[in-house]
């Protein structure tokens, strides 16, 4: 099932497609398998929910990263506090949504 969702944001940040420095700096795979549960059971925080901690209070509306379980797939954390009035975000097929929610 997929659910497609329409986003208009002033400010993302783009992990899909870092910049050679980026990866140098920040290896955004790495990053995908790491184990934040373990990390975070002997009071330790994982690099990438300080990267999401930071980019959350730099006002970011939203991040796009790779899909740690499907490589050609992306997915959008949206930080929905920090939406702006000019941002927007919908679902675009309500129904099957519902549909799947209604079955599980």
């Amino acid at each position: 099932m997929r659910v497609a969702v329409w986003a208009k944001f002033a400010s993302v940040l783009n992990l899909t497609r870092p910049s050679r420095i980026l990866t140098k700096i920040a290896p955004v795979q790495e990053w995908l398998h790491e184990d934040w549960r373990k990390l975070n059971d002997v009071g330790k925080e994982s690099i990438s929910q300080a990267l999401a901690r930071s980019a959350h209070a730099a006002r970011v509306e939203a991040i796009l990263v790779p899909s740690a379980v499907q490589p050609d797939e992306s997915n959008l954390i949206v930080f929905v506090g920090n939406l702006r009035k000019t941002s927007e975000l919908r679902i675009e097929n309500q129904s099957e949504l519902d549909r799947w929610v209604k079955v599980r």
